[in-house]
């Protein structure tokens, strides 16, 4: 079982995936952006550092191997600051946008955090374009 955010559960996703070709795990996001990410997908990567030169190389190794169960509890949201916030809904607005248009209209219209998240980001992108 893997309790953590998207990196504890990639490096455990992965490790499941390599002993003995595959042992059955449990993923338990506690972040919006691995609530996401767990819910939907079955990629497990980690960045690889390769010694000779500086450059790290994003999900260079890993795995595509999907958890026996996600257990997904939105609880763990409460301690999240506002940038892991900010991440996650642009995640979701991301896969609402690649799935379908009518998910897409559903998020921005019917979704109270949404609406937040949106007049927040309106406010950010007002301030950054005043400097």
């Amino acid at each position: 079982m893997a309790i953590g955010g998207g990196v504890v559960l990639d490096i455990a996703g992965m490790a499941a995936c390599l002993y003995r070709r595959g042992v059955p795990f449990v993923r338990v996001p506690t972040t919006l952006l691995a609530i996401v990410d767990a819910s939907v997908g079955v990629k497990n990567g980690v960045d690889y550092c390769c010694g000779i030169t500086e450059e790290t190389y994003k999900n260079r190794v890993g795995s595509f191997y999907a958890p026996s169960s996600c257990l997904l509890d939105t609880s763990f949201m409460i301690s999240q600051d506002q940038r892991n916030l900010s991440n996650g809904f642009g995640e979701i607005l991301k896969l609402a946008l690649v799935r379908s248009s009518d998910l897409w209209i559903d998020v921005l219209i019917t979704v109270t955090p949404f609406q937040s998240f949106l007049k927040w980001f309106q406010v950010q992108t007002c301030f950054t374009e005043k400097r």
